[in-house]
């Protein structure tokens, strides 16, 4: 690819058909998943609230569409507690080549860089990340620079969100390493293209791994790391999850949890509207008669201050003329004034009596909508409101439930086979050079059928 077409997807200029929709659906699950602030929603919601309510729906925000969503990626995890979990290896006469020190097996399952072994890292960071991100793209490289040809290379699988995925063909992958994306939805949803100095990219094509550099705005860049991985293929892939629809030879994937979304999102909005009933309609309120006057402006609500002098409301009433009594003294009440007709109220101080049962049904409703969410993964069991307990059956699709199970094993699997396909590449390429003796190397995986869920 020339320099000048890669210009143009370092600023911004060109990305591949679905990454704004790649991206906008990752976003929806990151809101439930990370718990972030749903300011779209909100504002489809109440789009004419002026900003300073706004700011208060923001700063007394709480994610409460992240446990549900938790809840269900920790049950997930169980699938590699399934009785016919297994990551198996044979010992090959081609293995037997390689130093012993140095086997698939130790690598892959004992000495796996930073997570120990594969399967840790598949369920402490690809499984969270394929839920959220169905589009996001693992590229394999080795984790550093090896020197000396009896050094073994360390292939480890690096995560891009959409957000960071510019381009993926057969042909070459485009990857920045920053995020394009705000981490956190309380100011803005829109997606930053421009690029800046210190930014960096990849681009990997079928023998050449280059990383690239911006050295000024103005968008000047330059190689400041470059290699021949000689694999005859990118070494990168999609996770893929649920076919969603092709464009241009591109496929578009969507997450297994995208049937909650509907329900997800409503429980969001209606929780925001919640808060600001139960200020409106719990927090007791007191009312009292204005009896004493204000000793700094004299009843007036105005005093006089600065040079030149300027009349301004009075601090200590706000403008009231009057003052609160204070609840440790005496509330003195004067009498009515000559030619008053409208008697004091006794008691002269009470409470709003307000209504609570909007509270209560807003409470149910979002409570509702997380359990039909749960349902829509047959998770239902997970919910333990006691609306959902005493008004709704909590009857479970075992069936469904475990297809749901499977099928997310089946994805899992499938992307664990392609890191270990491409690693083995990489790592014993130069040992077991034949490519039909190094596949015979690879790890037979079991996708789990034995899952007890329940």
């Amino acid at each position: 690819m020339e320099v000048a077409e890669l210009k143009q997807y370092f600023s911004g200029q060109k990305r591949h058909p679905f990454y704004q929709q790649t991206v906008t659906m990752a976003h929806e699950i990151a809101t439930h998943m990370d718990g972030m602030y749903p300011g779209k929603l909100i504002d489809e919601r109440r789009p004419s609230e002026s900003e300073y309510i706004k700011k208060y729906r923001r700063d007394i925000w709480q994610p409460v569409t992240k446990d549900p969503v938790g809840q269900v990626v920790n049950e997930l995890m169980k699938i590699r507690k399934a009785d016919d979990w297994s990551v198996r290896y044979e010992v090959t006469a081609f293995s037997k080549r390689i130093r012993e020190d140095e086997m698939p097996h130790l690598y892959f399952e004992q000495q796996f860089p930073e997570f120990g072994s594969v399967t840790n890292w598949t369920f402490s960071v690809l499984l969270p990340v394929y839920l959220k991100d169905p589009n996001a793209v693992i590229l394999v490289m080795q984790k550093e620079k090896v020197d000396g040809a009896s050094k073994y290379n360390r292939p480890f699988p690096f995560m891009f969100e959409s957000d960071q995925v510019l381009e993926l063909t057969e042909d070459v992958v485009i990857l920045s390493a920053q995020r394009s994306m705000p981490i956190d939805d309380r100011d803005n949803e829109q997606i930053t293209t421009t690029s800046r100095k210190g930014d960096v990219y990849y681009v990997i094509d079928r023998t050449e791994f280059v990383k690239y550099k911006q050295t000024s705005d103005d968008g000047t860049f330059e190689i400041v790391d470059q290699y021949a991985h000689n694999l005859g293929y990118v070494p990168a892939f999609r996770l893929k999850a649920m076919f969603k629809k092709q464009k241009e030879g591109y496929f578009l994937w969507q997450s297994r949890l995208s049937n909650m979304l509907p329900r997800l999102n409503e429980a969001l909005r209606e929780y925001s509207d919640l808060q600001a009933e139960v200020v409106q309609h719990v927090h007791s309120e007191k009312w009292v008669i204005a009896s004493q006057k204000c000793g700094t402006c004299s009843g007036t609500g105005k005093v006089r201050q600065g040079n030149p002098v300027e009349i301004v409301t009075c601090t200590q009433c706000q403008g009231s003329g009057s003052v609160a009594t204070s609840p440790y003294s005496n509330l003195v009440v004067e009498p009515p004034k000559m030619g008053q007709t409208v008697p004091i109220p006794i008691p002269p101080a009470g409470y709003i009596q307000k209504q609570v049962e909007i509270v209560k049904i807003q409470d149910e409703r979002v409570d509702k909508h997380i359990y039909k969410a749960l349902c829509a993964v047959s998770m239902q069991y997970l919910d333990k409101s006691p609306v959902a307990q005493s008004g709704i059956a909590k009857e479970v699709d075992k069936e469904s439930l475990n297809n749901f199970v499977h099928s997310v094993a089946e994805d899992l699997v499938r992307i664990m086979d392609r890191f270990y396909e491409i690693s083995m590449d990489i790592r014993y390429k130069v040992i077991v050079v034949n490519d039909k003796e190094r596949r015979l190397m690879l790890p037979a995986i079991t996708v789990p059928s034995k899952l007890d869920i329940m």
